[in-house]
């Protein structure tokens, strides 16, 4: 690494770094138990004797951009977002975002089907109905639990941000060829405004509310391209204050007992949170944007994962719905030792599961790719 000053440059792989480090993150957040010391611990006065430096660290970093994980990635895509018709729009959004989803719910059934049945033995019927149930909930875009027309239904898992992202991003191009400037930023804060007010009833499918809300965030990363923010060297000492001031709020909000969580449309604080949320998610990119003067094996690794971010969501999607649900609490509640420590084991393989099926995944399909251009 130089020592000389460090420019933040536009450049093919900027935000690598930052989704593979977002994508670790999300398996994180979805190993149950994990992070179940947040809430024991955090609040207490021997909080930093009670806990392992590096589990105090990881708790940090998780409280620091967990729950800006899923804006940062809409903020990400909204810096790249081009427009150009609806139609070119949609048709794009579609092969990009909504046929892996549908592939996803396709493979996701059938291992469920198939390991539930071998895990408990229900029977033929009983194991249809809870596939069933999985299907429709997949079918909807359900982030949260809900029960339609009696039938309780489940998640869909992580890919609900592929369906807030196609709504999203088809929306915003609408916006675009609108707008621009600060009528842009009010029309892009108007529609997740209505997105919050959709989030206060019951659960809507498809992600739509989510879908809305996310509009802002896409609209932050389109003018933070636009007008250089993160790239311009200039009025270092006002960006440094802006950063602060952002940080500290945020930080403010989940003091007071402040809940951002856009899987589950909790924004405690109402607009207030979704604005510094998006705000905080900004700061999150810039920060990390520093961060790639580091090269090394681990951050190379890490960058990997941030390339291939669409296959391992999908896939963490398809380990976590077949059969992450059931048998990491199994697992976990039933450990004989140190409950920590089993916690750590099932990320550990969750997390490997995942690596293995995504590489394999791309291998497969660049082999594919490579025959296919042979034949040709």
């Amino acid at each position: 690494m130089e020592r000389s000053k460090y420019a933040i440059k536009n450049t093919l792989g900027m935000f690598d770094l930052l989704k593979g480090v977002m994508m670790i993150l999300m398996i994180m957040a979805h190993t149950y138990g994990l992070f179940d010391v947040l809430y024991t611990y955090i609040n207490t006065e021997d909080s930093a004797t009670a806990q392992n430096p590096v589990v105090l660290f990881l708790i940090l970093l998780f409280m620091a951009f967990g729950e800006a994980s899923m804006p940062v990635l809409f903020v990400i895509s909204g810096y790249g977002f081009r427009k150009t018709t609806f139609k070119k729009t949609v048709d794009k959004q579609f092969k990009t975002l909504i046929i892996p989803y549908l592939i996803t719910m396709c493979v996701t059934c059938v291992m469920h089907f198939v390991i539930y049945f071998l895990l408990f033995r229900p029977g033929g019927r009983e194991t249809t109905v809870q596939t069933l149930k999985l299907f429709l909930s997949f079918l909807f875009g359900f982030s949260t639990e809900t029960n339609y027309f009696g039938i309780h239904l489940g998640v869909c898992g992580p890919v609900w941000f592929l369906l807030a992202l196609f709504i999203g991003n088809v929306i915003f191009n609408e916006l675009l060829n609108r707008f621009e400037g600060i009528k842009l930023l009010i029309a892009a804060s108007a529609v997740s405004l209505i997105g919050w007010l959709l989030s206060l009833g019951s659960p809507i499918p498809w992600a739509i509310s989510q879908g809305l809300v996310a509009v802002l965030f896409l609209c932050l990363g389109y003018m933070a391209k636009k007008y250089k923010i993160f790239t311009s060297g200039k009025n270092p000492a006002l960006r440094a204050i802006v950063v602060l001031t952002i940080v500290v709020s945020s930080f403010i909000m989940k003091a007071f007992a402040g809940e951002f969580n856009m899987a589950l449309n909790a924004y405690s604080w109402g607009p207030v949170s979704i604005v510094v949320g998006g705000l905080f998610s900004c700061v999150s990119v810039y920060l990390f944007l520093y961060l790639n003067r580091f090269k090394g094996k681990i951050s190379e690794f890490i960058r990997k994962i941030g390339r291939l971010s669409l296959y391992v969501l999908c896939i963490h999607a398809i380990e976590m719905m077949s059969m992450g649900v059931y048998v990491q609490y199994d697992l976990i509640n039933n450990w004989q030792g140190n409950r920590r420590v089993a916690c750590w084991l099932v990320f550990a393989a969750r997390f490997a599961i995942v690596m293995v099926g995504t590489f394999g995944f791309v291998q497969v399909k660049d082999f594919i790719a490579k025959k296919k251009e042979t034949n040709n």
